[in-house]
């Protein structure tokens, strides 16, 4: 993947994220309907949650994504 690519697909995760904590599903479907395409979602999830920018949290004991501090850092320097 395209290194604009990636952050691209970053980009849209953490704002999505930033609104709410969101299951896999949706935030699926939404990063589909945003993108045309399947994205690697799988990939971008776990790049962000490897590097502090992502956590799973449990919601009414179901796994949600969910945005960090750090992650709020970073999509405030790729909105710039």
């Amino acid at each position: 993947m395209a290194f604009e690519r990636k952050f691209q697909l970053v980009k849209a995760v953490l704002l999505k994220l930033e609104k709410k904590p969101m299951r896999w599903t949706p935030l699926l479907k939404a990063m589909i309907q945003e993108c045309g395409s399947p994205p690697r979602l799988y990939y971008t999830l776990k790049f962000l949650e490897k590097n502090g920018f992502a956590e799973k949290i449990l919601i009414k004991d179901k796994p949600h994504w969910n945005i960090t501090p750090k992650g709020r850092e970073l999509l405030k320097a790729l909105l710039l």
